[in-house]
């Protein structure tokens, strides 16, 4: 059992953090985001995997089935993730460039992935599909695991675009952003579950153009702040509810 647990941990966390050290760096040298922030939004998007497949277990026993139940899995997820990297940095001192948003969504969507790895190579091991689970593994960490980073990043790019804007335009940005992040997770879990090989390669394809996508969007939004725009005032980690991002 103690090995199917290293296997499991090495197999979900080693690919994910990998994304993220490679994300941090595209953040630049410039003011980087601190690294024990960033360990923290990760270990917090971990949280964030377990509490909502305990919710889902919850829904599972209900009569809910086919497109709905996906629809509702994926909105779950999205928000989950969301609140896990609000509580994590949103509202700290340190969130005070635009790119930093689509930074921690990436970090705490990239936690999330992880624990959601670590959770089916188990389930797998356990059944005696070991080869299964390399396999599985290695399509999770292409694809699912891009997933999440993508659906979490958009939120964070609408979020960046409205970074000095006031409080009811971020809160509406974040709502649309939610909105689109769970449209993509659903339609992508369709393609991928779908009998057709046609239409698994097109959700395949279709997430690594979005991660172009968003590699894009960061390093253009990185560019957008000019010496000119004011930073949100910056408050102290206690008083983050009541008066910072949102």
């Amino acid at each position: 059992m103690e090995n199917v647990w290293l296997y499991a941990i090495v197999g979900g966390f080693v690919p994910t953090i990998l994304w993220v050290l490679y994300w941090y760096q595209e953040d630049g040298e410039e003011a980087p985001e601190p690294y024990f922030l960033v360990i923290k939004t990760f270990f917090f998007g971990v949280i964030a995997a377990l509490a909502a497949l305990f919710i889902q277990s919850l829904i599972a026993k209900t009569n809910l089935s086919g497109h709905r139940l996906y629809a509702i899995n994926s909105c779950i997820e999205e928000i989950i993730k969301l609140l896990a990297v609000f509580i994590a940095a949103f509202g700290t001192v340190w969130m005070d460039e635009r790119k930093d948003p689509i930074l921690y969504m990436l970090t705490g969507a990239l936690g999330f992935s992880a624990m959601e790895n670590v959770y089916y190579i188990i389930d797998h091991i356990n059944n005696g599909h070991m080869l299964i689970s390399m396999i599985d593994e290695a399509y999770r960490t292409i694809g699912a695991t891009l997933l999440h980073s993508v659906a979490s990043s958009i939120i964070g790019i609408l979020i960046a675009l409205v970074f000095f804007q006031k409080r009811s335009i971020r809160i509406l940005a974040t709502i649309i952003g939610l909105f689109i992040a769970s449209s993509i997770h659903m339609f992508f879990n369709l393609l991928v579950i779908s009998p057709n090989p046609f239409y698994n390669k097109v959700g395949f394809y279709a997430v690594w153009g979005a991660i172009i996508f968003v590699l894009v969007a960061f390093e253009y939004i990185g560019r957008m702040c000019q010496k000119s725009e004011r930073c949100p005032e910056p408050v102290s980690p206690k008083d983050k509810f009541r008066k910072a991002f949102f």
